[in-house]
């Protein structure tokens, strides 16, 4: 027997109302109830109370750290119990655990905005000269001294040097060098537009010393005149007296020696080998005597 019309469009509906509460049954049954709440800008105190009452739920949380005068408003409709707190936590600003039979509340830090800065930089040139000879200086030692940690370059053969990578501001230098007084820069102002040149002039750095005396004994048993070579007769202070007849004049002691002769004894020439006592050359201390 065929069904009338208006039973075969109510009969969908009537099943699906009866499956839906038999499973909505089942459900309470086990214990997941199904849970429903509106609220409206009410106090995150009074809907914790309110939802523990309603459904005997034990809500856990730390006063310090979650806020129960902020207002909430939230809604949700026949959710199981895990998609009922996902809406009232997103709505609040909260997360939540199931631990046993308490549902731990956490508040949601708020997520830091970081800035990535990079700081401005820029190079720092210069050159080292000396100060009277205005020449460039190879090798000497530019040290920054307004960073940390410190940065030294050494300067090229023309004197220049660079440091790379300075931050924008006023800085200061120290420059050293073999020889020159140490010069310090102050106040070297370093800008983003371009490159800072620095010229920089070391003055020589004189230092007084006490007086150095070198004194060399030659041997007197050797001729003065390293030229000649043989028959030569050195005559020594502390020999006069000891040749007769010398009387500390040293012609006379002269005299002694083989092919030296006296020409008289007022006179003090000599003659040697027979040659005339006019070619014979006195000195004292390599000044020649007349």
């Amino acid at each position: 027997m065929a069904l009338p019309r208006s039973l075969k469009l109510f009969l969908p509906f009537l099943l699906f109302l009866l499956f839906g509460t038999e499973s909505k049954a089942q459900q309470e049954q086990i214990g997941e109830p199904l849970i429903s709440f509106s609220y409206t800008q009410r106090p995150l105190s009074f809907v914790l109370k309110d939802l523990g009452k309603r459904y005997a739920l034990k809500f856990s949380y730390s006063n310090d750290n979650l806020s129960l005068s902020n207002r909430i408003t939230s809604r949700a409709k026949n959710l199981s119990l895990p998609k009922a707190l996902e809406v009232l936590c997103n709505s609040a600003g909260l997360s939540y655990e199931i631990i046993g039979q308490q549902i731990v509340l956490r508040q949601i830090a708020p997520r830091k905005t970081t800035l990535s800065f990079q700081p401005f930089t820029q190079t720092l040139r210069g050159i080292v000269l000396d100060e009277v000879l205005k020449t460039p200086l190879e090798g000497a030692t530019v040290i920054l001294i307004s960073e940390e940690p410190m940065r030294a370059v050494s300067t090229g053969i023309d004197g220049s040097f660079t440091l790379e990578e300075i931050s924008i501001g006023r800085h200061s230098i120290k420059v050293t060098y073999v020889g020159y007084q140490e010069t310090a820069l102050s106040n070297i102002q370093v800008v983003s537009g371009k490159e800072t040149m620095v010229p920089i002039h070391l003055a020589e750095s004189f230092e007084p010393y006490a007086e150095v005396l070198i004194l060399a004994e030659a041997d007197k048993s050797l001729a003065q005149n390293a030229l000649i070579f043989s028959s030569v007769h050195p005559l020594r202070a502390d020999e006069i007296n000891r040749f007769a007849g010398s009387r500390q004049d040293p012609s006379r002691m002269a005299a002694n020696y083989a092919g030296v002769l006296s020409a008289s004894d007022q006179r003090n020439d000599l003659i040697v080998r027979g040659n005339s006592p006019l070619g014979v050359l006195w000195r004292l201390e390599g000044v020649e005597i007349p």
